[in-house]
């Protein structure tokens, strides 16, 4: 209940139980009309017998506006719900990523697809239809007890040991439940793995080894799909028998009753079409139940995820003037025991040009990430503006990150720099000067729209599109982490231009630059045997 009102909002909610009040008068709007009806009926009466009619004709429009009502707000409070909690599973996926922590694309998008769909089938509506049927049940419940108080009290009696047998599969529903959420997880990781690795399985010719080893996976979520539905309908199928077993006794029963004079045929057939909203109902009400047990897991989860993000937004709120200087000391770096990096030192200064070299694998990564707070040393010290610092929010507050292949959204050339924050016009425009990007604006204007992964641009506007983004936020420290290595000689090298004209610290990181260029760089680091060592440079002249 509390889950539903956070992400489904408390109006909403109160609107579906006002709504579900309303259509409860169902469980007496037949039953009351029809033995009105038979009154009438019985005693030759056309006044008794047009109450009748009029009554039921005015109960079923009230109970037909009011349905309408009941499905507008459920409607609604579905909408609040799946929105509020996709974006609580994003932010947490965002969050996780800043932290350095693993999150998966993958799992991200098993629960949105998957458990955000069960959640709304088998907890709000469980829910709802929970609530409803049990209301339900009650009206009916207090509609027979007026007509006959013993009579009511046996139906009812007997319609409450129908519950009980749906409980004795719950366990196994719960489980059955846990066994296909985690085989459609792991059929969507393998999905993901599949669509990325398409051209190495083409390449290879190994189509028929993907084709039959996906298909294991699908058939084994479905095979667990199966397992819970049959699991769900060997519990509805026990509460169908039970309710209508059980109903009839207390038909005979009442019958006694009618020939012992203790109560009116007209009044026995409403007390049966009474019961039938108490049985049935009851027995939906148990089902649903039930099925709340499936959605037990992902509560949890989803719990977690809430109070994670309510810790990270709790600790966002450090901030640096500055980063620089920026200085590593005597630094180590360990990953379960293997030595990544030895003992070394690393320092950025304020508008200085850095190259961080080395081969695939050296450590590059792991040096980025300490800048970043991604990952902490194993021994040593880090200091930004000369203070230990270890909000990785705050820091990347001062810090752009140019990547090779930049990630450009199937959005507008100006959506694409800004990232939809808003800027000064004219600090747009210097941003996309300084960029190089000019002439693309000029030919095609801010509103063109790029295509999926910039596919409409070339490589070397991609590139500058990512450059803009970092001068138009004026970081004081970019990274630039192999942002030519895909691109030709000429167009990488007017990227370069573009990079070593701006008045921010950037730390260049390549596996190779010709040495004839190390003097493009005040100092240039490179990772050698687990070891990092740094030459001095002024940009013209190399200095040993």
């Amino acid at each position: 209940m509390k889950l539903m009102i956070r992400h489904g909002t408390a109006k909403y909610v109160i609107f579906v139980l006002i709504g579900l009040v309303v259509v409860s008068i169902e469980g007496l709007l037949l039953p009351e009309t029809i033995r009105l009806v038979i009154e009438g009926l019985e005693n030759g009466s056309l006044q008794e017998l047009a109450f009748g009619v009029g009554f039921g004709i005015v109960g079923f429009l009230i109970l037909g506006l009011g349905s309408y009502f009941y499905q507008w707000s459920i409607a609604k409070l579905i909408k609040n719900f799946n929105v509020s909690v996709k974006t609580t599973v994003y932010e947490h996926h965002v969050h996780k990523h800043q932290k350095g922590s693993e999150s998966r694309s993958s799992d991200v998008l098993s629960f949105l697809q998957n458990d955000v769909k069960l959640l709304e089938n088998n907890y709000i509506m469980a829910w709802i239809i929970s609530i409803q049927t049990i209301v339900l049940a009650s009206v009916a419940s207090g509609y027979i007890l007026s007509v006959n108080v013993t009579l009511g009290f046996i139906f009812i009696v007997f319609a409450l040991v129908t519950m009980i047998f749906p409980k004795l599969n719950q366990k196994k529903i719960e489980n059955s439940s846990k066994d296909w959420s985690k085989a459609n997880e792991d059929y969507t990781n393998e999905l993901v793995e599949d669509i990325k690795g398409v051209e190495t399985i083409i390449g290879y010719q190994r189509e028929i080894t993907f084709f039959e080893r996906l298909k294991l996976s699908i058939t084994n979520a479905e095979v667990k799909n199966v397992k819970m539905t049959l699991a769900q309908a060997l519990a509805s199928l026990t509460a169908y028998i039970a309710s209508h077993i059980l109903s009839l006794i207390p038909v005979f029963i009442g019958g006694l009753f009618v020939f012992n004079g203790l109560l009116e045929v007209e009044a026995l057939v409403a007390v049966y079409i009474a019961s039938d909203r108490i049985a049935n109902p009851l027995s939906v009400a148990a089902e649903n139940i039930d099925k709340l047990s499936t959605t037990k897991g992902i509560r949890k989860k989803l719990s977690i995820i809430e109070e994670e993000n309510n810790a990270f937004k709790q600790n966002d709120n450090h901030s640096l003037e500055s980063i620089l200087p920026f200085e590593i000391r005597d630094g180590i770096v360990q990953f379960d025991n293997n030595l990544i990096l030895d003992r070394f030192d690393l320092e950025i200064n304020a508008g200085e040009k850095l190259l961080l070299l080395g081969e695939s694998g050296s450590g590059k990564t792991t040096i980025l990430n300490l800048i970043q707070q991604n990952i902490s040393l194993t021994e040593g010290q880090i200091t930004y503006g000369g203070e230990i610092e270890r909000s990785t929010r705050a820091v990347n507050r001062n810090i752009s990150y140019i990547r090779q292949t930049p990630m450009i959204f199937n959005e507008t050339l100006e959506f694409n720099i800004t990232l939809g924050e808003d800027f000064e016009p004219e600090e747009l425009y210097q941003s996309i000067k300084a960029a190089g990007l000019s002439s693309a604006v000029k030919e095609r204007g801010l509103d063109f729209i790029v295509g999926e992964n910039g596919q409409n641009l070339s490589g070397g506007q991609n590139q500058r599109v990512e450059i803009a983004r970092a001068i138009l936020r004026k970081r004081e420290l970019l990274i630039a982490d192999e942002v030519t290595a895909a691109l030709d000689k000429e167009t990488a090298q007017g990227i370069h231009n573009t990079l070593f004209s701006l008045p921010q610290a950037i730390i260049e990181v390549s596996h190779h630059v010709k040495e004839e260029n190390f003097a493009d760089y005040d100092r240039v680091y490179k990772i050698e045997n687990k070891k990092l060592n740094s030459k001095i440079y002024t940009r013209e002249f190399a200095t040993d």
